[in-house]
């Protein structure tokens, strides 16, 4: 994929609005702990609303250094509730970790989440996992991945079979700035995004917007996914693998350019134009998303393959 493409996509916010959010949100009286437990609340939330029996399931977590890694060991804490069989793989020396995510951290394993180096991943002998968690990585990120940071995440995607893999905030490997991998990121099924605006309802075609939310489309825009059901002004976006969405007019089946039908569905994206200066002309980018139209049905819905 060129430059050019993935320039077409919508932004994701910046870091330092990120940053800004949480300092205000501090500033307010609301304790980084807090921020942290509701993040990790709002991912298994999304979490069990695409798996909702998660007893028993193998997850794995990697956890980074910074505040994403704090979201994945309390995110841990959750799953270990729900019966789930969490395994958290960290990236440095337990007693390393400081400030929310060293206490997220302890509150995890005083509740007997098994805690890894992540060096054990490939000499582990647990069962394969259901779902992989990526909190290694988080909107912070820029420039190149280390060689060991990009071992982990191409040992993330070369897993068989694939488990389900939900990254927090941002993929790892992707620079949150200009939505590029550095020089590859973790290939999530879903990413889980903290903030919704009130128009997103679940199953609609959703855009990231202007202020970094998730939004919903208007007629013609380009989509990122498609949402999950939205809960106490969260949701999660599902950005790859099937879905079933409603359609506005007729789809061919197969690898079709489409486009938000501005009513939470997608239809066919109009043709761009051909532009013609100086006796050259010009062919643009496709003006939608492609994706994989399995089938169409009656009741005016659409499997899609993103």
């Amino acid at each position: 994929m060129n430059g050019e493409w993935w320039s077409a996509l919508p932004p994701l916010p910046l870091p330092h609005e990120m940053q800004q959010w949480d300092k205000q949100a501090v500033e307010l009286g609301i304790l980084p702990e807090i921020l942290m437990e509701n993040a990790a609340a709002a991912a298994f939330r999304q979490l069990s609303a695409l798996c909702p029996r998660l007893a028993e399931k193998q997850v794995w977590l990697l956890m980074g250094s910074g505040n994403n890694g704090g979201d994945a060991a309390c995110l841990a804490r959750y799953l270990l509730d729900a019966g789930a069989c969490p395994h958290v793989f960290h990236t440095r020396p337990l007693e390393h970790y400081r400030n929310e995510t060293a206490y997220h951290l302890r509150t995890a394993l005083t509740c007997g989440v098994p805690f890894l180096p992540v060096a054990a991943l490939t000499e582990t002998h647990l069962p394969h996992p259901d779902i992989l968690v990526d909190g290694l990585l988080g909107t912070g990120f820029s420039g190149q991945l280390r060689d060991d940071a990009r071992r982990l995440v191409s040992f993330v995607n070369e897993l068989s079979p694939r488990p389900l893999i939900l990254s927090l905030d941002v993929p790892s490997g992707l620079d949150a700035t200009n939505g590029l991998p550095c020089p590859e990121a973790v290939k999530a099924d879903m990413t889980v995004s903290f903030a919704a605006d009130t128009g997103v309802k679940g199953g609609q075609v959703v855009k990231v917007t202007e202020d970094g939310t998730v939004g919903p489309c208007a007629d013609g825009d380009a989509f990122c996914g498609v949402a999950l059901e939205p809960r106490n002004g969260a949701a999660a976006v599902q950005v790859k693998g099937f879905t079933k969405v409603p359609r506005t007019g007729q789809l061919n089946l197969g690898w079709v350019e489409l486009a938000a039908d501005g009513q939470g569905g997608v239809k066919a994206a109009e043709a761009p134009s051909v532009t013609v200066e100086s006796g050259a002309v010009t062919l643009p980018s496709p003006a939608g998303v492609r994706a994989l139209v399995v089938s169409t049905a009656e009741d005016g819905t659409a499997v899609l393959c993103l």
